[in-house]
């Protein structure tokens, strides 16, 4: 998956990274109950997320090798407080290396598990800005995922942090999506697969994405995680109930 806070459907989020964190998302500026900050703590959140990576690890002989990972996954969440969303996510996903003499090999394809959670830590009120309500929100989560692939045991935890802006045009009903947001950050991803090490220059990075709103319950999110050497193009839609 790529970036992101803790939000899971029209609040999902989530986040992403050659580091496949969940994304950041969020609902609507009605009030500081945003987002995830829904007065009823009973908020749940499905969504579909995909990406696709490149990631560089050392082998154990000191040999970079460049490992190309995709992955399809479903979110389900749940708002645990006013702040924070906990979920769990179970899918497929694809492993192969990214060289000419291997690019005939099949994909080799695992089920793929795992857990994170979201925390919307700061939520600004609504900022008046000619015709468009403009809130700020700085958004953190983490996430452990793991895969057995035929070449060995696939872990990873991701993490990102966030400062994202929301822009809401209430003055036209036709505007479509009604809510479109951006957000940016650092983001850090470690891998732990079996016969290599994670490579140090690609820990570290930068996640940018667009949130967008269709309405109460339904919105997507799509961005990218750039590091050193990896890079990551990932996207989500989901739904709150």
């Amino acid at each position: 998956m790529s970036k992101s806070i803790w939000i899971a459907a029209a609040v999902a989020a989530v986040m992403t990274s050659a580091s496949f964190a969940v994304t950041p998302s969020s609902r609507d500026t009605d009030n500081l109950d945003f987002g995830l900050l829904e007065g009823d703590l009973s908020g749940w959140h499905l969504a579909v997320y995909g990406a696709g990576a490149t990631r560089n690890l050392e082998a154990k002989s000191g040999t970079i090798v460049e490992k190309e990972l995709t992955r399809f996954n479903v979110v389900l969440g749940y708002d645990i407080a006013r702040w924070i969303t906990v979920y769990g996510l179970a899918g497929v996903a694809d492993l192969s290396e990214d060289t000419d003499w291997s690019s005939d090999e099949e994909d080799d394809s695992s089920t793929i598990w795992g857990v994170g959670l979201w925390a919307n830590l700061i939520q600004s009120e609504q900022l008046p800005l000619m015709e468009t309500i403009t809130s700020y929100r700085l958004t953190s989560g983490l996430e452990y995922s793991f895969a057995d692939f035929d070449e060995g045991a696939w872990s990873q935890v991701d993490g990102f942090l966030t400062f994202g802006l929301m822009n809401e045009l209430r003055s036209s009903t036709r505007i479509f999506p009604e809510m479109i947001g951006v957000f940016a950050g650092p983001a850090f991803s470690y891998v732990d697969a079996e016969g290599y090490d994670s490579d140090s220059d690609n820990m570290f990075g930068l996640t940018v994405g667009l949130d967008m709103i269709f309405n109460r319950n339904v919105y997507a999110v799509g961005g990218a995680d750039l590091f050193d050497d990896d890079d990551v193009v990932y996207g989500m839609a989901g739904l709150r109930f």
